[in-house]
C-alpha cells in the first residue's frame, strides 16, 4: 500500500494538464474582467463609428 501511495504521489503525468487548466482559467477570468471593465468605452467607440459611417453615406 505504501509503495502505491508513493507511486501516486510521485506521478507527474497529470500535472501538466492541471497546470494548463489553471492557466486557461486565469486567462478566461482576465478576459471576462477586461470585457466588463472596457465594455462601456468599446460600445461608445462603435456607436461613434457607426454615426460617422452613417453621416458619411448621406
Amino acid at each position: 500500500m505504501k509503495a502505491q501511495l508513493l507511486k501516486f504521489w510521485n506521478e507527474e503525468d497529470g500535472a501538466s494538464a492541471i497546470e494548463y487548466g489553471l492557466l486557461v482559467g486565469v486567462l478566461v477570468l482576465g478576459i471576462v474582467v477586461a470585457l466588463g471593465t472596457f465594455s462601456d468605452s468599446v460600445g461608445t467607440f462603435f456607436e461613434g463609428l457607426a454615426t460617422k459611417v452613417s453621416n458619411a453615406v448621406k
